[in-house]
């Protein structure tokens, strides 16, 4: 069956109990969703400590080292070399943790002989007592693990089978005899006939996630996100704020030209966001931390905008 949601509505209808209406139900699609997974290489995951000041120049300075002592022999195996900072550090720090960020090393190979300790522990340690001042590894040993890719794809709608271990019988389920002549297109938009910013009045600058919950998650090598308001009478103001463009001005430098479609749900009052290829090759090949799509709701959230002084009034988080 193919479920069209963007009538969804939720009723309180009893203490911890609420009803849902509003789904459509179609036939199913021609087509069904398969998955393949398959070993994608080996993964190596390495952590230094940067601190104080020129991160940014220490990073530059470490990655410039590395690649040397890897030489270019080393280098041509490797499928990923992944070099990122995460954290920052506070302005006049009140304590050494508050000056202590995360660089990690990421690398990737299709051969354990190409990524194993044996082959990279001196390339990577040799040099490090001529790095960066305090450069400190954090981690506890050099060890590649396995990591696989998943390749989703559409297929005809096919007979499954299945198949019965105790007895060691099948059965077969033939596709469906009534499906949809084309499979449906997922609909991107923005707002119809929004409502002008300042005729919401006055504004305060305010980290948007005061005013709207979020929520976000993977889907193979995309990721869902959506908002909502606080209060139900903000919904106006979202639809009308929250457009594409906005949302790509919201992402900043992690934004890198990537397809995103935007669509309302306005029984539940929610603005939601799909980020094509956001997450690299899915959750096990995918290279940053982030790599189930959590984060990016509450990134966004904790971007400072301008929210109407009657949206703040009717309540914060």
């Amino acid at each position: 069956m193919t479920a069209v949601i963007d009538g969804v509505k939720f009723r309180e209808v009893g203490p911890d109990r609420v009803r849902m209406t509003g789904i459509m139900g179609l036939p199913p699609p021609p087509t069904t969703k398969a998955g393949v997974t398959a070993h994608g290489g080996w993964k190596l995951d390495l952590n230094w400590a940067l601190v104080g000041l020129d991160l940014e120049e220490k990073k530059e300075m470490y990655e410039l080292q590395l690649r040397h002592s890897l030489g270019e022999k080393r280098l041509s195996k490797l499928s990923v070399l992944d070099l990122k900072i995460y954290g920052s550090v506070a302005r006049n720090p009140r304590s050494q943790d508050a000056a202590t960020v995360d660089l990690r090393l990421v690398l990737q190979a299709s051969e354990y002989a190409s990524i194993s300790p044996e082959e990279l522990t001196a390339p990577l340690f040799d040099f490090i007592m001529q790095s960066f001042p305090a450069a400190t590894y954090t981690g506890k040993k050099v060890q590649p693990t396995r990591f696989q890719e998943y390749f989703p794809t559409l297929i005809p709608q096919p007979t499954t089978i299945v198949h019965f271990s105790n007895d060691q019988q099948e059965l077969r389920i033939p596709p469906p005899s009534r499906m949809l002549t084309e499979t449906l297109v997922q609909p991107s938009y923005d707002p119809e006939s929004p409502t002008a910013l300042a005729s919401f009045g006055s504004t305060s600058e305010i980290a948007l996630g005061r005013v709207l919950y979020g929520r976000a998650g993977d889907k193979g090598s995309n990721c869902n996100v959506g908002f909502f308001p606080v209060n139900d009478r903000a919904w106006p103001w979202l639809r009308s704020f929250l457009t594409k463009q906005c949302f790509v001005d919201l992402l900043a430098d992690d934004y890198r030209g990537q397809v995103i479609d935007r669509m309302e749900f306005p029984g539940i009052g929610a603005v939601h966001f799909l980020l094509h290829d956001w997450l690299d090759r899915g959750v096990t090949a995918n290279t940053t931390y982030d790599v189930l799509g959590k984060f990016i709701a509450e990134y966004v959230r904790c971007k400072i905008v301008s929210v109407p002084d009657e949206i703040i009034a009717l309540g914060t988080i």
